[in-house]
């Protein structure tokens, strides 16, 4: 795991719902998980240090799990391009695909 100071604990999982179960059991001083609409900023490492993007409690592990974990991806079958989750992917379709009709 590299959220914050990296636990080195690994991940059974990278679904949305192991990653939410692992913050709230080590992570409790860095992300209080029982607020979801509170709003926080995420600490998993990246190559240029913290990711820094502001999400909701409730959805950080859903970011993680797809912007870090790449564990939602999908490829938009007109244009190739990889999105995050399927609702990113029917968003593309629908207002941004260069190949939408």
């Amino acid at each position: 795991c590299w959220f914050a100071s990296p636990c080195g604990v690994p991940l059974h999982s990278t679904s949305a719902g192991s990653i939410r179960q692992h913050l709230a059991r080590f992570h409790t001083a860095d992300v209080d998980m029982r607020d979801g609409r509170a709003r926080t900023r995420c600490q998993w490492w990246t190559t240029r240090g913290p990711c820094g993007r502001e999400v909701f409690c409730e959805g950080l592990p859903r970011h993680v799990a797809g912007v870090h974990l790449k564990d939602t991806g999908c490829a938009c079958p007109r244009c190739g391009r990889t999105l995050s989750r399927a609702d990113a992917l029917a968003r593309h379709l629908a207002l941004y695909c260069p190949s939408r009709q």
